[in-house]
């Protein structure tokens, strides 16, 4: 029988609240929690356990608040300490309240809307993300700086989002992972994170020798390791369907479909904006 944990990261920034990571929100952290909480309890119906991983404590107000939610809470290390908000990597290695055969690690401004059909045959699934920055000498330092895989060659001549060219069905795409949803069975986790969590440091002055490298590299070269990561364990898997990890600021959403749509994700500058516009009652 399935059962997936679902765990998300989502730690507080009470000096900058508005700030998620390197983009300005109009609601915290902790608000865009209680937003994908209350939408995975309305509309998703698999067996299922919620979990929230924290690397700064909550303020007396939202840990109340979140104290009123059917959650674990779980205050964890940052998976390094150059990174003191992030701890993503803590969600695919921690002992869950309940052993399941899947984990679900969701970003927090995301919102569930219809029930989702993930592939519990496959060791993993995750959503392509958008443009690819990095080349083949790039890909080859990083692979071989971490011990990672380096199967997959970037084609040179496939330009532009590999979100969009999903969408338009094309083949052959570079398994470069969108970060926001990753579905994994529980026995490869916590080697997932062991690899993975490493090569957060390419997001710090560390990561990189070259100091060339442009700061854009160095903000996406951890979601980059993901695919790389993901596929060092296991070559069994599947993209998710299109409409599970949905970037609305990529694709149009009326030209998709709304009832299509089993994950929205309001990620990057604009999204919130974009989601706001389309799914009023879930920000009142």
């Amino acid at each position: 029988m399935v059962f997936v944990n679902i765990l998300v990261f989502c730690s507080p920034n009470y000096s900058k609240n508005t700030r998620i990571n390197t983009v300005k929100r109009s609601i915290s952290t902790v608000d865009q929690f209680i937003i994908l909480y209350k939408s995975i309890k309305k509309n998703w119906h698999f067996p299922y356990r919620i979990t929230l991983c924290n690397s700064i404590e909550f303020n007396d107000v939202d840990r109340n608040r979140l104290d009123e939610l059917d959650i674990d809470i779980f205050f964890v290390d940052p998976d390094i300490p150059e990174l003191p908000f992030y701890c993503r990597g803590a969600c695919f290695r921690i002992d869950t309240t309940i052993i399941g055969t899947h984990r679900l690690v969701l970003d927090a401004d995301m919102i569930a809307l219809n029930e989702p059909e993930l592939d519990y045959t496959v060791d993993f699934q995750a959503m392509f993300a958008g443009s690819l920055l990095f080349n083949n000498n790039d890909i080859k330092y990083i692979a071989n700086k971490y011990n990672l895989k380096k199967t997959f060659i970037v084609n040179n001549n496939a330009k532009g989002s590999l979100y969009k060219r999903y969408f338009n069905d094309e083949k052959d795409i570079y398994p470069y992972f969108n970060g926001g949803a990753i579905l994994i069975k529980e026995e490869l986790s916590s080697r997932f994170a062991e690899l993975w969590t490493p090569t957060l440091l390419l997001s710090t002055n560390k990561g990189w020798n070259n100091k060339s490298v442009p700061h854009m590299k160095k903000h996406f070269g951890c979601q980059l390791t993901i695919g790389l990561t993901l596929l060092t364990l296991t070559n069994n898997w599947k993209p998710f369907k299109k409409g599970f990890n949905f970037i609305g600021k990529i694709i149009n959403l009326d030209d998709f479909g709304r009832d299509n749509i089993s994950l929205y994700h309001y990620c990057g500058t604009g999204g919130l904006e974009i989601a706001k516009k389309n799914f009023p009652d879930y920000f009142n």
